[in-house]
């Protein structure tokens, strides 16, 4: 879980720290989220990089450090930006963790919405979330943002670090294949920490023999799952959903990206590799 937050806080603070210089760049009708061209001629797959879109009516802005990888929306008419972001979330309302939330005390009794105040409805609160979703295929996304009730309606607004905030995740094990170091991009259910994603160098990836040890391929079961004794049932259902996940003889394997995995369970963690 920590992991996973400081990944998504090195996501944000790369933006935020540029931000600074108050640069936008105009999207129109949506933005999409996917690998950059470096990661898609570096890492192993058999498909097309996954991908998703915010898709919107019209322009918004957004920081210029925004690229494929992650988008951070400013200076923007709040109320459209939130009915559309609103209407993008639905599409997770199954599929979605909350990795933090926290409820914003500045805002009682009036939420700060652009140059707006908005009375907060009687006993809610404002609240900053951070969450991760996950698509069809199992890619995850992570999303940043505020949200609260006003006269009955559900705002989504910016935080008070950043503007609202969503990016693909790219957790990354680096495995040698045919006598090659090779980089491959797993999916991994709920909110499942990972060490590898798309901050760290590809020329490091590739030549360090570091990142082929099994900690690299080891992942905590995630915080989402309460009871212990569910935790590999629960990896197992979500990869079987999501990526074909199924036993072969008495190994658990899953296909992603094109790409078959195989999973081995222990009581504290799980192991992925490329079978």
């Amino acid at each position: 879980m920590k992991k996973l937050i400081s990944i998504i806080c090195m996501f944000v603070l790369a933006f935020t720290l540029v931000s600074c210089k108050d640069k936008t760049i105009k999207m129109e009708n949506g933005v999409l989220m996917t690998l950059n061209e470096e990661l898609k001629a570096n890492i192993t797959m058999n498909t097309s990089a996954p991908q998703l879109m915010f898709n919107y009516e019209g322009t918004y802005n957004v920081y210029e450090t925004s690229s494929l990888l992650g988008y951070i929306f400013t200076k923007n008419d709040n109320f459209k930006l939130s009915k559309d972001f609103e209407n993008h979330l639905k599409q997770f309302k199954d599929s979605y963790c909350v990795v933090s939330e926290i409820v914003q005390e500045y805002d009682e009794p009036n939420a700060v919405f652009g140059e707006q105040r908005v009375p907060l409805d009687s006993n809610t609160k404002s609240v900053e979330y951070t969450i991760v979703v996950w698509d069809t295929d199992g890619t995850r996304y992570s999303y940043m943002f505020r949200s609260f009730i006003s006269g009955g309606v559900r705002y989504f607004a910016y935080t008070y670090s950043t503007g609202i905030t969503m990016s693909i995740e790219v957790p990354l094990i680096v495995q040698n294949v045919d006598g090659k170091q090779q980089i491959f991009m797993v999916a991994l259910p709920y909110n499942t920490s990972y060490k590898l994603g798309a901050n760290t160098k590809i020329n490091k990836l590739l030549n360090r023999e570091e990142y082929l040890e099994e900690s690299y391929h080891t992942f905590d079961y995630p915080s989402a799952i309460q009871n212990e004794l569910d935790k590999p049932k629960c990896i197992q259902e979500w990869y079987t959903k999501h990526c074909n996940g199924r036993f072969e003889g008495t190994q658990f394997v899953f296909d992603y990206l094109g790409i078959k995995y195989n999973v081995n369970f222990t009581d504290s963690n799980f192991k992925v590799y490329v079978a």
